[in-house]
């Protein structure tokens, strides 16, 4: 089946697949291997250099101390290899890229070459790769993807400058023979530029990645920068990007206005899809206690949008999505501590996406669904003190803040304020 091409990334079909993250979200959510070429390329499984023409030094520094210069002055190929994938089906990657002066050859009418491709084993076979262009002087970016059956896709391509960018990209494999749901994306300094989708992959994974100067022509010359590469495994939009934001669990008299805010912070949309947030109970010293378990599939939420799950009675702001309560339960749904808590966990994936423990900590629970089954800590860091809680004499929110901030520490990332902004940013008033 063709592989279909989107530009733009804002409709909702985007959110099943492809959420990418900052590097340290990368490291956090299955880490396979990162690199800031500091000052050698030692880290990488192999490398080929064509007798020293690819190196780490500052001069290519984007971030740190050094970073990798590639020498272009003939056509072999020069490039850095890993080999710690391990047939990947969800493969997500990010580095720092200046094309510098590099030509790839234009006075022969040569105007590209592959930065980046993965690439499955035994035998060998590329599943997908970064295209790199020059023509008139004018450098831009594609993604190419390749179907089971040899046929390939492309993206178009995207203007860069001669500068540094930060590319993103994640693949995934499809989930069977005949499902062409395989589908890859592009992002360029937090801009998503390729959605490849209905992608035939499901016979291919990935089992290793070469990042340099890789198809070189003849006629190429010139320099390329390479710097802060991070890769991860299964990253699924729920892990790496949504955030518990805000909760009202208790107000001034019967508790009809409670609500659960969640936020994404990412560069992409997100898929809620199998998402589920969970609620424990941990008023008995020792023992935590499911007591209600929400599935959230079904919505999309777009980069800087907010999700609230609450009550009817709970107004939203204009552009936040709302899902009620099971049962449009219309008070006392959420329970008031002390302790209490709430975990967001990926069924998909069978993994911890984000949690809280409130009014005190909670020891870890035991979550199980489906396939998933796994103990999970409802405290992040630090828990955040007893005294730090919802109320019910002044009216008030427990806040993630500055709005959206995750240091995996609860006790720096959480307080109680005042103004009450469901499906909107927090404002940290006393």
């Amino acid at each position: 089946m063709p592989i279909m091409r989107r530009q733009s990334l804002a409709l909702a079909a985007l959110a099943a697949a492809l959420a990418l993250a900052s590097p340290a979200s990368l490291q956090a959510a299955g880490t396979i291997f990162n690199d800031g070429f500091e000052c050698n390329l030692d880290a990488w499984t192999a490398n080929s250099n064509d007798s020293g023409d690819l190196f780490a030094t500052p001069a290519a520094a984007l971030a740190g101390a050094c970073g990798m210069e590639a020498l272009i002055d003939d056509t072999t190929g020069l490039y850095v290899e890993d080999q710690g994938p391990a047939d990947e089906s969800f493969y997500t990657a990010q580095f720092a890229f200046d094309p510098q002066d590099f030509d790839p050859g234009e006075g022969a009418a040569h105007f590209r070459t592959r930065i980046f491709i993965g690439f499955e084993e035994a035998p060998n076979r590329r599943l997908f790769a970064v295209v790199l262009k020059r023509q008139a002087l004018q450098y831009s970016l594609a993604l190419r993807v390749r179907n089971d059956d040899g046929s390939q896709g492309s993206s178009a391509f995207t203007n860069i400058t001669d500068a540094p960018h930060t590319v993103r990209l994640a693949w995934r494999q499809s989930s069977g023979p005949g499902a062409n749901d395989g589908r890859a994306a592009l992002v360029i300094d937090g801009t998503p530029v390729a959605d490849l989708q209905f992608i035939d992959s499901d016979a291919h994974a990935v089992d290793f990645v070469r990042l340099g100067a890789l198809s070189v022509k003849a006629g190429a010359t010139g320099h390329m920068y390479f710097d802060q590469f991070a890769s991860a495994r299964g990253v699924d939009p729920g892990s790496a990007g949504m955030v518990i934001n805000e909760i009202d669990y208790d107000q001034v008299g019967t508790d009809t206005d409670e609500f659960i805010e969640l936020y994404n912070p990412s560069e992409l949309p997100v898929s809620l899809d199998g998402l589920h947030l969970v609620f424990y109970n941990g008023s008995v010293p020792g023992v935590t206690s499911l007591y209600e378990d929400v599935d959230l599939s079904g919505f999309v939420v777009n980069p800087g949008q907010y999700f609230v799950l609450s009550t009817p009675t709970v107004a939203v702001a204009a552009g936040a999505l709302q899902m009620f309560f099971p049962g449009a339960v219309t008070q006392n749904f959420i329970q008031n501590g002390a302790p209490d808590g709430l975990l967001l966990y990926d069924t998909g994936n069978c993994h911890a996406v984000d949690a809280l423990s409130y009014e005190g900590p909670m020891s870890p629970v035991d979550f199980s669904f489906g396939n998933c089954g796994q103990t999970v800590p409802l405290v992040e860091g630090t828990a955040l003190s007893a005294s730090i809680a919802d109320s019910n004499t002044t009216s008030g929110s427990l806040i993630r803040t500055p709005n959206g901030s995750d240091t995996d520490d609860a006790s720096t990332d959480w307080r109680f304020t005042t103004t009450v902004t469901p499906g909107a940013a927090n404002v940290l008033l006393p």
